[in-house]
């Protein structure tokens, strides 16, 4: 038998032997964690809203070609305070169709005034005017706004609807506008205010104009053709002004007929009056009187 001591010390070498082997073992770093990667971005386009554009080919002018033109005859009746006539006035107003750019359009018009017998010619002028607004103003902001329903001849419609605003000296107009490219004529409901650049909260003028029959029959050189009834209002401090119209495709700027009748802020009526188109054609040489129109005329 192994002396105690002896025994003491093989049992301490036998223990020490699985740490004298770890040590032994080399050594070995941890693995390095690395962050987690995140996610690659998905690429995301941004819608552009859709242009604010009305096709030439929806406009009343400028679907057709330079030398279009068209004559009105319009009659003015003015009242003073007591409700008594002040006389009659006649305009002969002819325009024609001289320039088509994008975006924009020219007339050349002419007037001649009869008044007390006598016929008073004015100058020849040239207007610039947008095919958004028909006026000389160049909207200098256009947004697209929601979608919307009017509604017309019974029906739910839905129009794009497009807000416009226009800067004339110190004054602001506001457009919106509802378009349907499926319905003439396209334009189915215009709304105008327009407000002082100082202030504004308070309009100076709000006009609502409406589509308010489409495709209904109208008397044109003794024909019946489709046309459309529009109604509009212009409200001021100083009264308000209501007009119904009668349009068709087949002239040229599509008005037909306009009954126009104003009023003061006390509801007294100070103005009226009647536009009928007279003759018309699509080039500067051809002539199409409205035997229809111009019999009446020769009957007063």
């Amino acid at each position: 038998m192994l002396a105690p001591k002896l025994f003491a010390k093989c049992m301490l070498l036998l223990l020490a032997i699985p740490n004298c082997l770890a040590l032994a073992q080399p050594q070995t770093e941890p693995p390095e964690l690395l962050p987690a990667a995140e996610p690659s971005p998905v690429p995301t386009e941004i819608a552009e809203p859709p242009p604010v554009r009305l096709p030439r080919e929806h406009h009343c002018w400028c679907h057709l070609e330079p030398g279009a033109w068209r004559t009105l005859r319009v009659t003015t009746e003015t009242f003073d305070p007591g409700g008594q006539s002040l006389g009659v006035s006649v305009t002969s107003e002819t325009e024609t169709l001289s320039d088509v750019q994008d975006g924009h359009y020219a007339l050349q018009s002419k007037s001649v005034v009869e008044i007390g017998g006598k016929k008073l010619s004015g100058p020849d002028r040239v207007h610039q005017l947008q095919l958004l607004t028909d006026t000389a103003d160049e909207a200098v902001r256009a947004v697209p706004q929601p979608p919307a329903q009017i509604n017309l001849d019974g029906r739910a419609i839905p129009c794009s609807v497009w807000r416009l605003t226009v800067r004339r000296s110190e004054r602001q107009l506001v457009h919106e506008v509802y378009y349907n490219d499926a319905i003439w004529p396209f334009v189915l409901r215009r709304e105008v205010v327009e407000t002082s650049t100082q202030d504004s909260t308070n309009p100076l003028s709000t006009t609502r104009e409406s589509v308010v029959r489409s495709n209904v029959p109208v008397a044109l050189d003794e024909k019946i053709v489709s046309g459309a009834h529009l109604h509009s209002v212009t409200e001021t401090p100083a009264g308000r002004t209501e007009r119904l119209e009668v349009h068709s495709a087949s002239v040229p700027g599509g008005l037909v007929s306009r009954s126009t009748t104003e009023w003061d802020a006390q509801g007294h009526r100070i103005r009226w009056g009647t536009t009928e188109l007279v003759e018309f054609g699509e080039a500067e040489k051809e002539r199409r009187p409205l035997r229809r129109l111009l019999r009446r005329n020769r009957d007063r």
